[in-house]
């Protein structure tokens, strides 16, 4: 019997030799080198490729290489932007001169008048205080003969500061008009005092007794009128004489 060494042993067998795939391919034809890389063409500064040779043709058949820049914008698309950023310009100018037509926050300037902004500080302002005379000046804080009789009892207050106390409550519409009606506040700037909740009156030759409705500008004269106001109404009076005429100054 023969010996045959494929059927020696159970367990061997022959194996067949593993080739790679790329070894077999033969690159000596050009024609299939050209099929396997057909962009193997060198690039020169301008973009553009070199002339290759193959089973394909020319490089010309080649595409071109993609440039990844964006393109630039043409003159209606810059117009419409120049139109765009100009119309907000606009806009922003509008609404700048809008807003200055808006009413503003008021900032009270003066640290000794303190301003009510409600009727409910108006009656605490008037009831709470037991030992000091209460000076109220109601009217339009914007108005200029307010600003001015303002600007005299800010004086008035740094000298009188021990036994009086002042404040200013705009009457006009829309913020505290509520004491309007009540006493009969109709004039530009109105001045009225109360000690311990009750109204003070003063005679000053105009006929109204009842508060000063004019733009006292003189503050030694002011200061006469509220330390007199202060000793009546200590001494239980509710009307006291003014220390000067002013009826025939003011031609009431």
């Amino acid at each position: 019997m023969a010996n045959n060494s494929r059927f020696s042993h159970p367990f061997t067998y022959s194996q067949p030799a593993l080739t790679s795939k790329a070894s077999t391919t033969n690159y000596s034809n050009p024609a299939i080198s050209n099929n396997l890389t057909p962009n193997a063409g060198a690039w020169n500064a301008s973009g553009t490729s070199t002339s290759v040779t193959g089973s394909q043709g020319t490089a010309s058949n080649i595409p071109k290489r993609i440039r990844s820049t964006s393109p630039e914008p043409s003159r209606e698309g810059s117009d419409e932007s120049k139109r765009r950023q100009a119309k907000l310009n606009s806009n922003d100018a509008d609404r700048d001169d809008s807003s200055d037509d808006e009413p503003k926050a008021y900032v009270n300037p003066h640290q000794n008048v303190l301003d009510l902004p409600h009727a409910f500080y108006v009656d605490q302002a008037i009831m709470s205080e037991e030992d000091r005379l209460v000076v109220i000046r109601f009217g339009d804080h914007r108005d200029p003969d307010c600003q001015r009789q303002d600007e005299v009892l800010e004086k008035c207050a740094k000298i009188t500061r021990q036994w009086c106390v002042f404040y200013k409550c705009d009457n006009r519409r829309g913020k505290v008009p509520d004491f309007n009606q009540m006493y009969e506040l109709y004039d530009k700037t109105t001045i009225m005092f109360f000690f311990r909740n009750k109204h003070m009156m003063c005679d000053f030759g105009t006929g109204n007794n009842n508060k000063i409705n004019w733009v006292l500008d003189n503050k030694d004269e002011m200061v006469d009128i509220l330390e007199v106001i202060y000793k009546g109404a200590r001494k239980g009076r509710g009307l006291v004489n003014s220390p000067k005429d002013y009826s025939t100054r003011h031609a009431y």
